[in-house]
């Protein structure tokens, strides 16, 4: 502020412009990604799908072999 504005700030002490919540200034989603076609959908589409693939195949992993991941989970646990 000091450099830009020479030290003087006009909003210093102004109570015209209402508190805002943090929920409101910090959501990042309903200002930008889901506006931003080029980039942000595309990436967003891209970790819906490794979070649906990732789940699908601990669901079959746990499927198939339960006695093993039962005991490796186990083993996790009580080791830590």
């Amino acid at each position: 502020m000091r450099l830009v504005a020479k030290g003087n700030n006009p909003f210093k002490g102004d109570k015209t412009i209402p508190a805002i919540e943090k929920n409101v200034v910090f959501d990042v989603y309903s200002a930008h990604t889901k506006h931003c076609k080029n980039y942000c959908q595309i990436a967003l589409k891209n970790l819906k799908k490794i979070r649906f693939s990732s789940f699908f195949y601990a669901m079959l992993i746990a499927t198939m072999r339960p006695k093993k991941l039962g005991v490796a989970a186990i083993a996790t646990l009580f080791l830590s």
